[in-house]
């Protein structure tokens, strides 16, 4: 699901998604600014690529984009306020 999901500010913090089909997982794990090995976060369940792309229709236009992230949460229904996802250096 692609690498630089970005928030806000300068630099912005950035992280990584992926679906793991065998559980059905979609993850978002930080990158930079960070202890390497940090924490992964599921964030959704989806049983099959078929309703993953149905969510997340669109994605690869938005991924790497400012803000891109709180695009992402919301396909989600994620409360972007209060996740990590947002959080600046050394935060998350």
């Amino acid at each position: 699901m692609g690498d630089w999901w970005l928030g806000d500010g300068f630099p912005p913090p950035a992280w990584r998604a992926a679906w793991l089909p065998v559980t059905g997982e979609l993850y978002m794990q930080r990158l930079g600014g960070v202890r390497p090995g940090g924490r992964v976060t599921v964030v959704a369940h989806f049983p099959d690529e078929t309703t993953l792309g149905e969510r997340l229709g669109g994605w690869e236009d938005i991924c790497g984009t400012s803000g891109s992230v709180h695009w992402l949460l919301q396909r989600l229904g994620i409360d972007d306020t209060t996740f990590p996802a947002t959080a600046g250096a050394g935060e998350a």
